[in-house]
């Protein structure tokens, strides 16, 4: 593994003003993966807009890692329908000619 795909916990918890308990929570909940390299711990440098996003969510809304977890879920399926719709649209406009 490349260690400039991945991002130092410990660092992220400086430059986002959080304790490394945080991210143990966040590895629980499934919201992000955790992967420990010569015993520390990253997250790959893909997850950094997820990880952004969750801390938004639980710093300035104040939800919690289920709340924040149900969000996520609910954007999942909302993908999902949209991708869904497009594809019918798109077999829609096929059929009348478009």
């Amino acid at each position: 593994m490349k260690a400039d795909k991945f991002l130092l916990i410990t660092e992220l918890c400086g430059y986002y003003e959080i304790n490394t308990d945080f991210f143990e929570e966040i590895e629980y909940h499934q919201l992000l993966k955790i992967h420990q390299i010569a015993g520390q711990k990253f997250i790959h440098r893909k997850q950094l807009n997820r990880l952004e996003m969750i801390l938004r969510l639980h710093k300035d809304l104040e939800i919690n890692l289920q709340g924040i977890d149900v969000v996520f879920e609910m954007m999942n399926r909302i993908e999902k329908l949209e991708r869904e719709l497009n594809k019918t649209r798109n077999k829609l406009n096929i059929y009348e000619g478009h």
